[in-house]
C-alpha cells in the first residue's frame, strides 16, 4: 500500500519548497503560524522595510563575480513579522458512517527578533533568536479559538502552553553565511516547560526525541527569516533547479512517491530607498510517480492531485538579509482506501487547502 508513516513531517530542500510543520507530540495545540491580528506584536516599530507602494528603480549589476550571502555585523538586530492566512476543507465517506465535511480558517502571527552575537572563524554566524509575541486564531466548523500572548489570561491557557513556552527565551542559533542552520542550542528552559505536564516515564522515554523535534521546529522558524544562497556568483536570470523523487504525505499515515521540481530565478535587482534588493522567484510542483499503490490487502488510489508553491523574495544585496517573502501554497487531492478483506467498502476523502505566508523585515 502507500507507505505508512507515523511522522507526517516532510522537510524539503533549503530552497524553501513545501514547508510541512513538525507535529510535536509535546504540543497541546497545533495551528498554523499565521497572521493579521491588530492587537499583538513587538513593542518596536511595525513599519516594514519593504514598501510595495514605493516606486522601484531597476539596477544593473555588472560585476562578474557577484556573490550574495549573509554578512551582518556583531550587534546587528533584525526584527521580523511572520504571517500566514490559510483555508482548508476536507470531506469524505467511510463504511457505516455518515458523510462528513470539515473546514478551517487560520489567521495568526508571530513577531521575532535576531541579535548577532559573534562571527566565527569559519564565517558562520552565532545569534540569539527570540519570540517577542504571537497570536493564534482558528475557526474550524463551529469551533472558534483566538489567543494572544498580549493577554495574560491567554498566556496561561493550556491550549497556548506550547507557544507560551517559546516566548522571551534567548535561543542560540548558528547559521552559515549561505543561510543553513547548523545548530540550535539553549532550549533547556523551553523543553522543561513543554515537558512539565508529562509523567517522568514519558520524559525518560521520549525526552530526547521531543528535544530534537523542538529544536528542529525552531530551526524552521529561523529559516523562514532567511534566504538560502548558492556558493556561486549570482547575476540577473541566474537559475537554480532541483528535480528529484521523494515521498510526500497524502493523509495522516499515507505517503506517495512524488516527482518534485523546483526552479528558482534571480529575476533582477531594484533600488528602494537606500537599499539595492535582489529579487528571487521560486516555482515548485510535486506530481505523483504513480497513482495506485498496494500493500498487503489494502489499496490506495490518489486522484485529482495538485500541489504547487509560488514564492516572491526580496533580499538586501549588500547584507544578504531577507527583507520580504511571500509564499502561496496550494494543495488538492482525492484519496480512496480499499481492502480486499472488505469487498465493496472503501474510505474516500477529498481535501483542498491554500495558504499565503508573508515574512517582513521591520525597521
Amino acid at each position: 500500500m502507500a507507505k505508512l508513516c507515523t511522522n507526517s513531517n516532510y522537510l524539503l530542500s533549503k530552497m524553501k519548497f513545501f514547508k510541512y510543520s513538525l507535529f510535536l507530540s509535546a504540543l497541546t495545540f497545533t495551528v498554523f503560524i499565521s497572521s493579521c491580528n491588530k492587537d499583538n506584536g513587538s513593542p518596536e516599530s511595525k513599519t516594514t522595510v519593504f514598501d510595495s507602494t514605493e516606486t522601484a528603480k531597476t539596477v544593473t549589476i555588472t560585476e562578474k563575480e557577484h556573490h550574495i550571502y549573509i554578512k551582518p555585523k556583531i550587534g546587528d538586530v533584525f526584527r521580523y513579522h511572520i504571517m500566514q492566512h490559510s483555508v482548508s476543507s476536507k470531506s469524505g465517506t467511510a463504511p457505516g458512517q455518515p458523510q462528513f465535511s470539515q473546514s478551517a480558517t487560520a489567521d495568526n502571527s508571530i513577531y521575532v527578533h535576531e541579535t548577532i552575537r559573534a562571527i566565527r572563524a569559519d564565517s558562520s554566524i552565532d545569534m540569539t533568536f527570540k519570540f517577542d509575541s504571537m497570536s493564534v486564531k482558528l475557526v474550524q466548523d463551529t469551533q472558534k479559538i483566538e489567543l494572544s500572548s498580549n493577554r495574560p489570561a491567554d498566556r496561561n491557557d493550556e491550549r497556548f502552553a506550547s507557544f507560551a513556552a517559546l516566548l522571551g527565551e534567548d535561543i542560540g542559533v548558528i547559521v552559515t553565511r549561505f543561510g543553513d542552520v547548523k545548530e540550535v542550542y539553549g532550549t533547556t528552559n523551553i523543553i522543561a516547560k513543554i515537558m512539565k505536564p508529562y509523567p517522568d516515564s514519558i520524559k525518560r522515554k521520549e525526552g530526547e526525541f521531543i528535544k530534537n523535534q523542538i529544536n528542529a521546529r525552531i530551526g524552521q522558524y529561523v529559516l523562514e527569516t532567511m534566504m538560502h544562497y548558492p556558493n556561486q556568483p549570482l547575476a540577473k536570470d541566474s537559475t537554480q533547479k532541483k528535480d528529484y523523487e521523494d515521498n510526500i504525505p497524502v493523509a495522516a499515515s499515507v505517503q506517495f512517491p512524488m516527482q518534485i521540481n523546483i526552479k528558482q530565478v534571480l529575476t533582477g535587482f531594484e533600488e528602494r530607498g537606500d537599499k539595492v534588493l535582489a529579487i528571487f522567484t521560486t516555482n515548485s510542483t510535486a506530481r505523483p510517480v504513480r497513482s495506485v499503490m498496494q500493500e498487503g490487502p489494502v489499496k490506495a488510489t490518489l486522484a485529482n492531485w495538485v500541489m504547487s508553491t509560488k514564492e516572491d523574495i526580496r533580499v538586501d544585496d549588500a547584507s544578504g538579509a531577507l527583507v520580504y517573502r511571500n509564499v502561496i501554497e496550494e494543495k488538492e487531492s482525492s484519496l480512496t482506501l480499499e481492502s480486499s478483506q472488505a469487498a465493496g467498502k472503501s474510505i474516500q476523502t477529498v481535501e483542498k487547502s491554500k495558504s499565503t505566508t508573508k515574512v517582513e523585515l521591520l525597521k
